[in-house]
């Protein structure tokens, strides 16, 4: 089992973190874990607050996990407004919170602002300001769109993903990106600053894969 060091020179084990985005409706089972991450994209495109409030919340009250935290995607118009229900997760909007001794960053953001009118959706000149509140020293990076040309490849070849949350993970250097956004893109890289996992749960057709749901070590 894994472990990390504390500083009295003892060792104590390490959280086990799975992680998932790209649900779009689709609640694949999860097994035990200490952590879920959900990188957004969490809803269906209809009765956004409704499904929440019931579907949504069954399946989180059914994972055995001690702790769940998500952010949204552009797909998730609902958390935008004022009609999300109480859930028993933590949801981070550009915000941090410390779990399992893990210092996590949540920001629903990604790149092309207005297109079909979709959420947490602004120009990247704009996404630069709100990416630049991300602390440093945070272990895990929350974020529904990846940085740019790290696990960001569409379905015509080309990188999708943000210039500026990529300038923004150059400076702060987490210990893993975790992303979806780009269907098509699943997967992990190694980068000069650590890692970035592409964790989407559904392919370039919206077909769940078969085995969604990716364990991740810090």
């Amino acid at each position: 089992m894994a472990r990390s060091a504390t500083r009295g020179g003892t060792s104590r084990r390490a959280p086990t973190i799975h992680a998932v985005a790209d649900l779009h409706g689709w609640l694949p089972p999860i097994t035990a874990c200490d952590v879920l991450l959900i990188a957004g994209d969490v809803c269906p495109h209809f009765a956004q607050p409704t499904w929440l409030a019931t579907t949504f919340r069954e399946w989180l009250e059914a994972i055995p996990a001690k702790r769940i935290v998500m952010t949204w995607g552009n797909h998730d118009f609902v958390g935008q407004g004022d009609e999300v229900p109480a859930l028993p997760c933590t949801v981070l909007v550009d915000e941090e919170a410390t779990v399992a001794g893990v210092r996590i960053y949540g920001t629903p953001w990604s790149v092309g602002s207005g297109f079909h009118g979709w959420a947490y959706q602004e120009d990247d000149d704009v996404l630069e300001g709100i990416y630049r509140r991300i602390p440093e020293g945070i272990d895990i990076l929350l974020s529904h769109s990846p940085p740019l040309g790290w696990c960001d490849v569409g379905p015509r070849g080309q990188s999708l993903g943000s210039a500026s949350l990529l300038n923004a993970v150059q400076a702060i250097q987490p210990s893993i990106v975790v992303c979806g956004h780009v269907h098509e893109a699943r997967g992990s890289k190694r980068a000069p600053w650590g890692r970035v996992a592409n964790v989407s749960a559904v392919d370039g057709q919206y077909k769940p894969r078969r085995r969604p749901v990716v364990r991740l070590t810090l």
